[in-house]
């Protein structure tokens, strides 16, 4: 998500959305998804960038990247509510959000909701244990974690108020996947007054918001390794950095070079996922539940 994002902070920039439809829109993000070059190339920009900002360490380098970006994005999808009040469909979002449907609470949904939760506030990652290294001693641990629980699902709604009134305004589907966000704020910014410096400024946000996420996996790996080889930080980011690429590269090139590939088509539930499906599903709805549970087990 991040290097998309950067893609299309420079087709804001160029004022690539002027008067954007939801064909066109689609048309976008496929062309991009499907450029192996393309995303090859933003994946190594974003990887690398982490690895320098985390080879610096948490306070010179995480600490300045998340203190001006995170409140920024906040402001840009409260002004992206504002524009949808006027122009576009909240009243059906609201009840696509709000309106409970309990014929959709299924062992699966239950999974990949557990599953969500536990990748939007890093647990089951680490790395909440080695930001929590960091605080001072008289910080309330219980306190921060309400207080990161709150804002995490504030930010949840925002997101959703921004994004789901263009999704039925423009007639797209809400079930579009990860790249909704891709076809529906183009056609927003593109019928904008100053919808090309508005979109600009969102996608180099949300940009470094994923950025954020990437420094945070790559911390504790690098934090781990250092106290156990004693060896250069720097080299350790770049290390691992390097290996996340070369892993990376499968669900990177999933929807181009690798879309006909079905890794693990003789299992069930995963016969038609790609490999982005696979490390997907197998990282949110499996790895970071067991992972918590371990980590709570350690700790216990």
């Amino acid at each position: 998500m991040a290097g998309w994002s950067l893609q299309y902070t420079l087709e804001a920039l160029r004022n690539g959305f002027d008067g954007m439809g939801a064909e066109q829109s689609q048309g976008m993000f496929q062309d991009l998804a499907g450029s192996p070059a393309l995303t090859v190339l933003f994946q190594s920009v974003v990887i690398g960038l982490t690895a320098v900002v985390v080879g610096k360490g948490l306070h010179r380098g995480i600490e300045r990247a998340t203190k001006v970006m995170m409140p920024s994005l906040v402001v840009l999808m409260v002004v992206m509510i504002g524009y949808n009040i006027v122009g576009a469909d909240v009243g059906a979002a609201v009840t696509f959000l709000f309106a409970p449907d309990f014929s959709q609470l299924t062992r699966t949904s239950l999974l990949m909701a557990l599953g969500q939760a536990f990748f939007s506030v890093g647990v089951g990652v680490g790395f909440m244990m080695t930001y929590g290294a960091y605080l001072p001693r008289d910080v309330s641990v219980p306190k921060v974690a309400v207080i990161i629980g709150g804002v995490d699902t504030l930010v949840a709604l925002l997101a959703g108020l921004a994004i789901f009134p263009i999704v039925f305004a423009s007639g797209l589907s809400p079930a579009e996947g990860p790249g909704l966000v891709f076809v529906t704020m183009p056609i927003a910014f593109g019928g904008m007054t100053l919808g090309h410096l508005l979109g600009m400024l969102f996608f180099l946000l949300l940009s470094l918001a994923a950025y954020t996420t990437t420094l945070g996996m790559l911390e504790p790996i690098v934090s781990y390794l250092e106290e156990r080889w004693r060896t250069s930080r720097v080299a350790l980011a770049c290390g691992t950095g390097l290996a996340i690429w070369v892993l990376g590269l499968l669900p990177a090139l999933s929807d181009n070079i690798l879309a006909g590939v079905k890794p693990l088509g003789f299992i069930g539930v995963f016969a038609e996922m790609s490999f982005f499906q696979v490390f997907d599903f197998v990282t949110a709805s499996v790895l970071l539940p067991v992972n918590a549970l371990l980590i709570s087990l350690f700790a216990g």
